[in-house]
């Protein structure tokens, strides 16, 4: 096999040389024979030894074939002889962050090499600073059961471990397609274990369960000034809540938001719970065991989207990550209208970029 034209099992190589498992060693190992054609760059793959040393969900075994290989994809140049990926530290909001660390870990799933984690650390480097991982984001990280997979403050220590910074690479394009059902499942297979499967069992809607709904409204550092692509309406939804969410059916709606906001949130409190800021890994925690999520154009409420294995359905705002799939948009004659209100709200209540007024959840200031 080491000049045929295709291979069997997964082409793999070391120090240039290609090779192959053999078909017999992929038996073994349960594997379904299939013929791998020979790909322009298929010797930049990592190798076996790497796979198979790392908790990578899903990679360690010797049947797995890394997601680009299945759709005949040719590994990226920047990952030319890269064995293992880190990626960088933020030290903004924790969504910011955690969506980085999980788009990294995406990545290096997507091509099979394995994501070490998050190199934290005081000094500069690839002529940035670099800080450790802030303690508040590696707290959600143990929240969301994840500090096996996404190890914070770990580094390369010697010239074999190549860094890569992993979220530039990711981000490209805002591309929620590296987030495959299959990576998806292999990271809530990791919560499970970690959490326990009790913490994330789905119970069924009943009259004792009623559904239960979480709505993000995105306020505090956004408004109709500044971020007006970014902005929704508390009509919007509103409307999106009578229209899609209780239409025939009872609910439990909470509405989780920030503060301080453009307009007042008080609204909302006749009909449904409101809750105001707190701690942010109590609110991703009530997300996550909600039956139904109503997403803003915010990472804060896409991570839930994507890791809960509870949510049954997900209503998605349009923004820079694409929606998955399965997904609901939300109606695009509510989405007009809301692009009309943030015109309108910019026009009579922002004095240049900044607000006239500002509101509480409680009292006008």
């Amino acid at each position: 096999e080491q000049n045929a034209d295709a291979v069997v099992g997964i082409p793999l190589l070391k120090d240039g040389r290609r090779t192959a498992w053999s078909a017999e060693l992929a038996r073994t190992n349960g594997a379904q024979i299939t013929t791998v054609p020979r790909l322009k760059r298929v010797q930049k793959s990592p190798t076996a030894v790497a796979l198979l040393s790392t908790k990578q969900p899903g990679a360690p075994s010797l049947t797995w074939i890394p997601p680009y290989l299945r759709n005949n994809e040719s590994l990226p140049d920047e990952l030319t002889n890269i064995t293992q990926l880190y990626s960088h530290p933020r030290g903004d909001r924790s969504g910011a962050a955690m969506m980085d660390a999980l788009t990294s870990h995406a990545y290096a799933y997507y091509y099979g090499i394995p994501f070490v984690g998050i190199c934290g650390f005081l000094g500069v480097s690839d002529n940035r600073v670099v800080r450790p991982v802030p303690q508040t984001h590696q707290d959600v990280i143990e929240m969301w059961g994840l500090k096996d997979v996404l190890r914070c403050n770990v580094c390369p220590q010697n010239e074999t471990e190549t860094f890569v910074d992993a979220r530039k690479a990711g981000l490209r394009g805002f591309n929620t397609g590296l987030f495959t059902e299959e990576w998806r499942q292999a990271i809530q297979s990791q919560r499970n274990e970690s959490l326990g499967k009790t913490v994330l069992t789905s119970q069924a809607t009943t009259a004792s369960h009623p559904l239960q709904v979480a709505i993000h409204i995105r306020r505090g550092d956004i408004s109709p000034c500044t971020n007006g692509n970014r902005y929704l309406s508390n009509q919007f939804f509103l409307d999106l809540l009578e229209q899609t969410v209780l239409a025939g059916a009872g609910a439990n709606v909470t509405i989780f938001s920030e503060e301080e906001s453009f307009e007042s949130l008080d609204v909302f409190k006749e009909k449904y719970t409101v809750a105001i800021g707190g701690d942010l890994r109590d609110v991703w925690t009530a997300m996550d065991q909600s039956d139904m999520l109503v997403m803003s154009p915010s990472t804060f409420s896409l991570i839930p989207a994507l890791l809960s294995p509870r949510i049954k359905r997900v209503v998605y705002a349009p923004f820079e990550w694409q929606a998955l799939k399965e997904w609901k948009v939300a109606n695009q004659t509510l989405l007009e209208q809301a692009k009309s209100y943030v015109k309108r709200m910019k026009k009579e209540g922002c004095d240049g970029k900044k607000p006239k007024k500002l509101y509480t959840s409680k009292t006008e200031s």
